[in-house]
C-alpha cells in the first residue's frame, strides 16, 4: 500500500514489526463489545474488568513515583479502566494548564468520618499534584520544541505525545487514536487516506523521538476492535471481519514480518 511509504525508513532500519492475523478466539463483531474485549484482555466470550495493562503498570510504579500511570490524548479511557491508579484524559496541552489552575482555586473540603468522601478527596489530591507537576514541565518546554505532523488529527495527537515525552512527563503509557476504518462503503479511497495519516503520523512520531533520544526506549503498538472481511461487498467496501495485521514500532525492536496469516 503506497500510502504507508512514510514508514519505509522504519522498516529498513528494523524498527517496524508487522504481526499477521492478530485477533482473539470467537471474534465478536460488535464495535462496542469487541473493543471492550481488546482493551480489558477478555477471553473472546466476555470482557475483563480492568484495562489489560493497568495492574502491571501499577505493580511496577507507585502513584507517588509517576506524573500519571497513563494519559489518553484522544479522550478514550477504556484501556485504562482501573479501581486505582492515576489515569488522565487530555486532548490538548493547554488543558493541562487550564485544569491545574482551576483545581488550585477549588475550596478545601474535609472527608471527616465519611470513608467514601475521604477516598474521593484523596484521589482528587493525587490528581491536583499530578496536574501541577505536568503543567510545570510543559511550561518549561522551549517554544522551539513545538512542531506539526501533517496527518490530520492523528498527527496532532502524535505530535502532542512526542512533546509530552520531550517535556519529561513520567507516564508509562500514552494513548492516541485514528478513527474511520469502519469502511463498509467507498473503501478504496477512504482506506488510502486513513493509511496515509497513519503512516505520516507514526513516521513523524518516530522522527521526533529519535531527535529527543527517546526512540530506543519507546514501544508503539496498534490495536483495533476487528479486521475486515476479504470479500468486497456491493458498496465497494468490506464488512466486519476477524483477525488483522498490527504494528509494533521501536528503536529497540528486531522488526520484520511476524507470524503467519490465517488460511482464508
Amino acid at each position: 500500500q503506497s500510502s504507508l511509504t512514510p514508514l519505509g525508513d522504519a522498516w529498513e532500519a528494523g524498527d517496524l514489526a508487522i504481526i499477521q492475523g492478530l485477533g482473539y478466539p470467537g471474534q465478536n463483531r460488535s464495535h462496542f463489545k469487541s473493543i471492550a474485549i481488546w482493551e480489558t484482555g477478555g477471553d473472546g466470550s466476555q470482557s475483563g474488568v480492568n484495562g489489560w495493562l493497568t495492574e502491571d503498570i501499577m505493580g511496577m510504579r507507585d502513584a507517588a513515583e509517576v506524573d500519571a500511570h497513563g494519559i489518553s490524548l484522544d479522550g478514550g479511557m477504556g484501556v485504562f479502566a482501573a479501581s486505582s491508579g492515576l489515569w488522565l484524559s487530555m486532548t490538548s496541552l493547554n488543558q493541562f494548564a487550564t485544569l491545574a489552575g482551576q483545581r488550585e482555586q477549588a475550596p478545601a473540603v474535609s472527608g471527616g468520618d465519611n470513608p467514601a468522601l475521604a477516598m474521593l478527596l484523596d484521589r482528587g489530591h493525587s490528581l491536583d499534584t499530578a496536574m501541577t507537576r505536568i503543567s510545570a514541565k510543559i511550561e518549561r518546554l522551549p517554544r522551539s520544541s513545538s512542531f506539526r505532523i501533517d496527518a490530520g488529527d492523528f498527527g496532532r495527537q502524535a505530535a502532542m505525545a512526542a512533546q509530552l515525552i520531550d517535556a519529561g512527563i513520567d507516564a508509562p503509557v500514552l494513548k492516541i487514536k485514528l478513527d474511520g476504518f469502519d469502511t463498509h462503503e467507498a473503501q478504496p479511497w477512504r482506506h488510502r487516506d486513513l493509511l496515509r495519516d497513519l503512516g505520516r503520523g507514526l513516521a513523524g512520531l518516530r522522527q521526533a523521538l529519535i531527535q529527543s533520544g527517546r526512540w530506543q526506549d519507546t514501544l508503539v503498538m496498534t490495536y483495533s476492535e476487528f479486521g475486515r472481511r476479504a470479500v468486497e461487498n456491493e458498496s465497494m467496501g468490506t464488512d466486519h471481519g476477524t483477525a488483522a495485521p498490527h504494528f509494533l514500532m521501536s528503536g529497540g525492536l528486531n522488526g520484520g514480518i511476524w507470524g503467519a496469516h490465517p488460511d482464508l
